[in-house]
């Protein structure tokens, strides 16, 4: 089985030495994924996907402008217990996270964003995103 990696975008640099950390002690590749990767698709980032079959962006995609976190390769128990690690390190709240999965690895990450945006504000408002 391939190591569990997280995807990081968008972190600040006061937040990544303890992400690194926590990543390190739950044998996690951390990966942060510069700007000019973001045309690629979240599964090739991961070692997966090609990048071939990347769906494209929304012509009206915001920006990726926020921290955001994606989860590949996680057995089960892992997230639940690195997001625990997260919040007792007191790291400040990084609302924009994922797990990889057959749909999203073939989405870049501002498409991914975008998607994770939208569930946020319809949760926010009460609604289910893909009304």
């Amino acid at each position: 089985m391939k190591q569990p990696v997280l995807l990081t975008f968008n972190i600040p640099e006061a937040v990544t030495a303890k992400l690194r950390l926590i990543c390190m002690r739950f044998a996690i590749r951390f990966q942060p994924v510069p700007e000019t990767d973001w045309h690629r698709s979240i599964g090739a980032l991961c070692g997966y996907a090609a990048d071939e079959a990347v769906e494209p962006d929304a012509p009206d995609a915001p920006p990726l402008d926020s921290p955001m976190l994606v989860m590949a390769l996680f057995p089960v128990g892992l997230p639940q217990q690195f997001l625990q690690a997260l919040k007792r390190a007191k790291l400040p709240p990084i609302p924009l996270k994922a797990i990889l999965t057959p749909t999203n690895a073939l989405w870049t990450p501002s498409r991914l964003h975008a998607e994770l945006t939208k569930e946020r504000e319809a949760i926010a408002s009460g609604k289910r995103a893909h009304e």
